[in-house]
């Protein structure tokens, strides 16, 4: 009788240990940051900076994520590293740029944590603030020297990213760097001023031909940004009221590539 109940009382610690360990693993999958604190603090979870999800992404990286500054300390102090990635090369640090967590961000840079790591689609940090249009991260990043010139898999530069997505100041920023390639061409052969002709963006259009780029380069299907700018423009006589904000755009856009051709 007393072995039965010896042996009941090991199994049902052994199935709380293992409902607290998938309790852990599902706070990691929703960034459940709360939920990981707790857990914690309950010590049910047998080295639970170890545990990760299936992808590898780590309690630590959720901190990073949604800025828990207290949760990302313990976590360090128990022995996570601020170095590890998941199976797509993501790093806390990169989360934290992700979540728009500045001084998250900064906490683990002051702590050694690489600003140029890459993910294995090609993407950093400073390709994420890009895209996103963190103005202030951006400019952070780069004052920490960090590489505006690397590419994704498609050979997107972080320029490119920033004017595809209509981030004018994120557009400002990085041609103010002097690293930036700005006449750099994708796996299409397309440059940042073919996507801002593409979009219709006169702003951007100005910024990059005022920064010195190109409106000769023909993409790999033999069309530069000037041939893009007057079929684009030819099209929209034909397609768009004449009050159509886009109209007075691609005027705008003629009118920059008239100066320079």
């Amino acid at each position: 009788m007393l072995l039965f109940v010896g042996v009941h009382a090991s199994s049902v610690s052994a199935d709380t240990a293992q409902t607290a360990k998938q309790r852990w693993i599902t706070a990691i999958n929703q960034d459940d940051a709360v939920t990981l604190m707790s857990l914690l603090n309950q010590r049910v979870v047998d080295d639970a900076w170890k545990v990760t999800a299936s992808n590898g992404k780590t309690a630590l990286m959720v901190a990073a994520k949604v800025g828990h500054r207290d949760l990302a300390a313990r976590l360090v102090t128990e022995g996570s590293s601020i170095h590890r990635k998941t199976i797509t090369a993501g790093t806390a640090f990169m989360f934290a740029i992700l979540g728009d967590q500045l001084p998250m961000a900064q906490w683990l840079a002051s702590r050694g944590a690489n600003v140029n790591a890459q993910g294995s689609n090609g993407w950093t940090s400073v390709m994420i603030a890009s895209a996103k249009g963190l103005d202030s991260t951006l400019a952070w990043l780069l004052e920490q020297g960090a590489d505006s010139s690397t590419t994704d898999v498609y050979g997107f530069s972080p320029l490119m990213r920033a004017v595809d997505n209509g981030h004018i100041d994120a557009v400002r920023l990085l041609l103010s760097d002097t690293r930036v390639q700005i006449n750099w061409q994708d796996e299409l052969g397309n440059t940042a001023l073919h996507y801002a002709v593409s979009n219709a963006s006169a702003i951007s259009v100005a910024l990059l031909i005022d920064a010195g780029a190109s409106v000769h380069i023909d993409n790999w299907a033999g069309t530069s940004p000037l041939a893009l700018a007057r079929e684009i423009a030819d099209k929209g006589r034909d397609q768009l009221r004449s009050d159509d904000p886009q109209v007075a755009a691609l005027q705008a856009i003629l009118a920059k590539f008239k100066v320079v051709q």
